[in-house]
């Protein structure tokens, strides 16, 4: 695994530049010029990458087994019946005793990490119904069930990760997710009650009354 993360931080700066530039040049049509906002956005991307390398390497630990990974799962509700749930994850990795971590990347200035309670991420207001959150425990309860191992929900934003002290784990309250297993029961309770009325023939869709959130 230590060798899999040195190689990548080995890459010249030079080879990152020549790939970002790559991708990018492929988003533009033919003929086009790069505007100001593409040369700015190349710029940042080249930041961000290089710094998940670092942070990476200072870990040592993990071997990524999946990027962009498409995961699915026949999620059982009460009735018997199941859903199908499916998500695509931006990278999975497996640790050094077994257990896998799940991350999702994101770009955005502010880290979202914190949230208060399995229940108010599915019934709370807005500001407590945190998408990042619920996002990567879905993929963790999806891993966990399919692969029957301890899963651990990470989220890499890379505008934070220059910080010596980041950490990309979830913090319910004051309490650091490190395993998923350990909200289990309720995430899922949760979910279930979620897709128990959702595929409930006899409940009719209304509109909510909330209107920020319609």
């Amino acid at each position: 695994a230590q060798q899999q993360i040195e190689a990548l931080r080995a890459i010249e700066q030079s080879q990152i530049v020549d790939t970002v530039s790559d991708v990018m040049g492929e988003m533009l049509k033919y003929g086009d010029t790069p505007s100001g906002d593409m040369i700015l956005v190349k710029e940042i991307i080249i930041k961000y990458i290089r710094v998940i390398i670092d942070y990476d390497t200072d870990k040592r630990d993990g071997t990524i087994i999946g990027l962009e990974k498409e995961i699915d799962y026949e999620y059982p509700i009460s009735d018997g019946r199941k859903v199908n749930i499916m998500g695509k994850a931006d990278r999975i990795d497996i640790m050094s005793d077994g257990s896998m971590r799940i991350i999702d990347y994101k770009s955005g200035k502010t880290s979202h990490l914190e949230f208060n309670g399995i229940h108010e991420l599915f019934h709370g207001k807005n500001e407590h119904r945190v998408s990042n959150v619920f996002q990567t425990l879905f993929y963790s309860m999806i891993l966990h069930r399919i692969e029957q191992c301890e899963s651990t929900p990470s989220l890499y934003f890379a505008s934070k990760m220059f910080a010596y002290d980041y950490s990309p784990l979830l913090k319910n309250g004051k309490n650091i997710v490190e395993r998923y297993s350990d909200y289990a029961n309720d995430y899922e309770g949760e979910l279930t009650a979620m897709l128990d009325e959702l595929f409930n023939y006899d409940t009719r869709f209304v509109q909510t009354s909330d209107e920020d959130a319609c």
